[in-house]
């Protein structure tokens, strides 16, 4: 029979695992992160994120692209990834 405490350790273990985050760094996954980063961390795409956030954020990641012919962010990620979550990025987009 296995001791009380022992059970009791595991029990824990399983519950907090179950209670993870499993955001990345506070956002929905990678790929949300990483354009947040890029449009709150480089002054030009800030610039054109803060004058175009009406657009909402995918209507915006075309605009950029369009105008500058930038198609991925600085780490490789898709402005236009399916991974990225749009509608934390059209929050984030309203909070500039």
């Amino acid at each position: 029979m296995a001791d009380p405490c022992t059970l009791a350790l595991e029990t824990d273990k399983q519950l907090m695992a179950l209670h993870e985050d499993t955001t990345f760094n506070g956002w929905a996954n990678h790929a949300t992160w990483n354009v947040a980063l890029w449009i709150g961390n480089d002054e030009t795409i800030y610039r054109h994120a803060k004058a175009n956030k009406n657009l909402g954020y995918r209507k915006w990641a075309k605009r950029w692209i369009d105008e500058y012919g930038e198609y991925i962010t600085g780490d490789g990620i898709s402005w236009l990834s399916d991974d990225v979550d749009t509608d934390e990025m059209d929050e984030m987009l309203a909070e500039l």
